[in-house]
């Protein structure tokens, strides 16, 4: 590492501790002590767990899987510790006056922010399922982590210790045929697994298109003629699996 490399990590690190005690002494201070799923008052400092919309501090140094939407208002803050992560197939909200300062894992669905900053450093990967939305001035920024928009992720993998017991991908739930299609849409799945299931497709702006809800079918015929040209999301969910697959639309 040459010198010019060590002086721009200690910069960084100076930084993000200058933001941090900044940011601490504006709200209430949220710690998390171990890995689990965020409203799990266990992983936090105190025994109390902090809501979904807030405008507080928030010290992520373990692995944590949300089951909702992340709202942070003026003031809120987030920072990511290199040991620490956020996973979750949902959405995180940086409103103006909010910030996220992220050195470990950052995987979900989609990262909106309308006006907010959003700074991405460190080992730990960002991975967004649909997309990065920034709006009214919002600052979205990646030095030295990769970033990936696409992909599935899973937040069970050991590799980021996110071992929740909770399974959210089986390749195997379904299947979509045909695709592409401009009509009617099949969805199969195995049909030793007939239960409740909840169907939603989703454009790329995150936007729910269609929902529906079946009772032991394990072959589902939707119309999505309705729809416009484009690429979407069919996400199927079934008790605590859920899968999505693109959709090509003619």
């Amino acid at each position: 590492m040459n010198k010019n490399t060590k002086m721009k990590k200690i910069f960084q690190i100076v930084l993000l501790f200058i933001t941090c005690i900044a940011y601490q002494a504006k709200s209430n201070t949220w710690v998390n002590i171990s890995s689990g799923y965020w409203d799990n008052p266990f992983i936090w400092q105190g025994g109390i767990s902090p809501p979904c919309t807030l405008s507080d501090t928030i010290i992520i140094n373990h692995p944590v899987a949300i089951k909702e939407n992340i709202l942070l208002n003026s003031n809120a803050y987030i920072f990511i510790d290199s040991t620490g992560g956020i996973c979750g197939h949902h959405n995180i909200t940086v409103m103006s006056g909010a910030k996220i300062l992220k050195l470990g894992i950052l995987e979900i669905d989609s990262l909106k922010i309308p006006g907010g900053i959003v700074n991405c450093s460190g080992n730990g990967e960002v991975i967004l399922t649909l997309n990065g939305i920034i709006s009214n001035g919002g600052s979205f920024s990646v030095n030295d982590c990769s970033l990936s928009v696409g992909p599935w992720f899973n937040c069970v993998q050991p590799a980021f210790a996110f071992t929740l017991n909770v399974e959210e991908i089986n390749e195997s739930l379904f299947t979509l045929f045909p695709n592409p299609t401009s009509d009617i849409l099949t969805i199969t799945t195995p049909s030793a697994q007939q239960k409740q299931i909840l169907i939603s497709i989703y454009n790329m702006q995150g936007q729910e298109m269609i929902s529906s809800l079946f009772q032991n079918k394990n072959t589902i015929a939707l119309d999505v003629s309705a729809l416009a040209k484009g690429i979407y999301l069919v996400q199927v969910q079934r008790e605590n699996r859920i899968v999505k697959k693109k959709l090509i639309v003619l």
